[in-house]
């Protein structure tokens, strides 16, 4: 009989050192790259599955917060799940993730993401389609915005507050995106490849706006532009940064940001000058209930009773009946009810964050109702296109 599996943090340098070597090798980096993610995720955020010694993969947990309905939901992102080959499609994943999920449960946290590799381990660990990560290409020399109005000042460290505050009443207006910690703010100031160039736009001491980007050189003469993060609080602040991008145009080809699925920033150009590079949608988990539908905010002027059923094959701690009454932009839940909307916690993922209304996904096997639950559901969770800007 095979010793059984632990998890747990790295025991010491030794453990760590091959992890990393395993992250290595699934993630397609080469040895000699130097490669420090696990280092900078902290050794005290990684998880390792262990049998007699050898460490046969792992992964790591992000604690951020994330938007909706403009509160801050605390949220653990898993990333840098990897697997040794030889011990793949051996339930080595699956333990991990399971692990993982008891332990967000144990310490209150409502929700978890990530970005999927391949879905249908997270799937069976509960996870499902909550969002989407797009990034778009614009063409610089299209670009016909002529705007100055505002000033442009290069980013100083003195400024950093002010810009965090300005990310932070852009990220409340969305659905889905991070309330950062500063290992997010790290990669847009101090991305793995290239020097981040940041510039700010406003008048003295203000911002209504501000970008980071990195050059990404052309094979022969040239370079493109790739925003670490970009933030426009006002129209004036949209028309210039476009401005600003367009003045780059004799040695830049074209201009690469992540943004939302129908971004402001692209209904400001006078043509269709872009082009969808990438588009992958992430996955969310309900790790608790009662938790999750308490802490997000409601659509102004929704106030209504849905009565829940859920079903949770994974933590069970989930499966019951809920009541969520909705007023006044926030949600009180408690145990009982009717259970109207019978939901498994996968589709709950869905219709939590927005990505699909409720009369969405009667088209999938998610999700059943009386009309009146259903007409309350898509009520209750409407809003803004859930998206993320950023990978984790």
């Amino acid at each position: 009989m095979s010793a059984e599996l632990s998890i747990g943090a790295p025991r010491d340098e030794r453990e760590l050192a091959a992890f990393v070597e395993i992250a290595c090798e699934s993630l397609g980096v080469p040895p000699t790259d130097e490669y420090d993610w696990p280092q900078k995720c902290g050794p005290e955020n990684l998880r390792l599955a262990r049998r007699g010694g050898q460490v046969l993969g792992g992964l790591g947990l992000l604690h951020f917060g994330q938007w909706f309905g403009g509160r801050s939901v605390p949220m653990t992102g898993v990333s840098l799940v990897a697997v040794a080959p030889q011990h793949r499609s051996s339930g080595v994943a699956g333990a991990l993730l399971r692990s993982a999920l008891a332990e967000m449960r144990d310490a209150g946290t409502p929700l978890s993401g990530l970005y999927p590799a391949t879905q249908p381990v997270y799937r069976k660990a509960g996870f499902e389609q909550a969002g989407v990560r797009t990034q778009y290409g614009v063409t610089l020399d299209r670009l016909d915005i002529r705007d100055r109005e505002l000033g442009v000042r290069a980013f100083e460290p003195s400024e950093r507050a002010r810009i965090r505050t300005v990310q932070r009443t852009f990220a409340q207006r969305s659905n889905g995106l991070l309330d950062r910690i500063e290992w997010n703010w790290n990669r847009v100031e101090e991305p793995r490849h290239g020097t981040a160039y940041g510039y700010i736009f406003g008048d003295p001491g203000e911002v209504e706006s501000y970008l980071f980007f990195t050059q990404r050189k052309h094979e022969s003469f040239g370079y493109d532009l790739f925003a670490t993060d970009v933030v426009a609080l006002t129209p004036r602040a949209v028309r210039r940064i476009w401005t600003f991008l367009a003045d780059h145009r004799s040695v830049a080809g074209k201009f690469q940001f992540c943004g939302a699925p129908a971004d402001p920033m692209l209904y400001a150009l006078t043509e269709q000058s872009y082009e969808i590079e990438l588009r992958i949608d992430w996955m969310s988990r309900i790790v608790d209930v009662r938790a999750a539908l308490e802490a997000r905010g409601y659509p102004a002027g929704v106030a209504t009773k849905l009565h829940l059923d859920v079903y949770d094959d994974v933590l069970e701690q989930n499966t019951g009946k809920f009541v969520l009454d909705v007023c006044e932009k926030k949600g009180r839940a408690r145990p009982g009810g009717r259970g109207d909307l019978r939901v498994d916690i996968r589709g709950l993922a869905t219709l939590y964050t927005g990505h699909l209304s409720a009369r969405e996904l009667l088209a999938t096997d998610r999700v059943s109702g009386t009309d009146a639950a259903i007409e309350a559901a898509s009520a209750i969770f409407a809003g803004p296109s859930p998206w993320l800007s950023e990978n984790y």
